[in-house]
């Protein structure tokens, strides 16, 4: 399990923050990585030339939007895999557009039959929630969105997704969110950004909650609206994810390193 957090601060600008537990058969680790960017590519209509030879399609839009999940760590990573591949190759029909809903809806056929075929044919609760946010095509303004699992009477789950209000709130999901939200309502005064961050360390540092720990992960977006992640330095380390990548060589020749960026809370 784990607790991601969604905020739209003051300035409606959107920023993801997550820790880095990992549960697996009553175990836990804490190197897991839950704010992930994955590239949205939207090519215009295929044309073909007088030969009949299709004509390169120009591309209609290019970005990278934010994901964070919280759930099944192993059906996170097969639904990533298909939207990754998916996500890079989606060509519009002609005469339309394609939105940010538009978008999220292409994401709900893949959510939907993954969760629902691993569940029935490995019998096992391999459902995920996640948020996932990027810019429109047509307004360019970043948008968020909740995709998450509703259970029936019958026990059956069905996958759904809403685009959130664009307006300044902190959004939770996963483990521990009534306690977050507690923390949240002590510490609300120092801004949203900043009381998400103190309440999500706050359960992260709470013993009593072993399925979130380790370390604070975050996303924000850049000026262009590309979804960007950021490591966190704690005292002399730089943390991605729960891997400090400072403490040890990165190749045997050590001719190669990691090339990323850090914020120091």
């Amino acid at each position: 399990m784990t607790l991601c957090v969604a905020i739209i601060d003051e300035s409606k600008k959107i920023h993801i923050l997550a820790d880095s537990t990992a549960t697996m058969n009553g175990y836990h680790s804490e190197i897991a990585v839950k704010v992930l960017p994955t590239r949205v590519r939207i090519f215009e209509p295929q044309e073909t030339c007088d030969s009949g030879e299709l004509i390169s399609s120009p591309i209609y839009f290019d970005g990278y939007y934010g994901i964070c999940f919280a759930g099944s760590f192993v059906g996170m990573q097969i639904l990533k895999s298909y939207l990754d591949i998916a996500l890079l190759n989606i060509q519009r029909w002609p005469f339309y557009e394609a939105s940010f809903s538009d978008i999220c809806s292409y994401v709900q056929t893949f959510y939907d039959e993954v969760c629902q075929r691993l569940s029935s044919e490995l019998q096992a609760d391999l459902t995920v929630d996640f948020f996932f946010s990027g810019a429109c095509p047509i307004s360019k303004d970043v948008k968020l969105a909740q995709f998450k699992i509703s259970y029936t009477k019958e026990d059956c789950f069905r996958t759904t997704w809403q685009v959130l209000p664009e307006r300044p709130d902190i959004h939770v999901i996963g483990n521990a969110d009534s306690e977050f939200q507690r923390m949240v309502d002590a510490t609300f005064g120092q801004g949203l950004l900043a009381t998400a961050y103190v309440s999500l360390m706050h359960i992260i540092n709470d013993k009593n909650t072993a399925s979130v720990g380790g370390k604070v992960q975050y996303g924000r977006f850049d000026n262009s609206g590309d979804f960007e992640t950021l490591g966190i330095v704690d005292g002399s380390k730089y943390f991605i994810g729960g891997i400090d990548i400072n403490s040890r060589s990165h190749s045997e020749r050590s001719n190669l390193f990691t090339r990323y960026s850090f914020i120091e809370p």
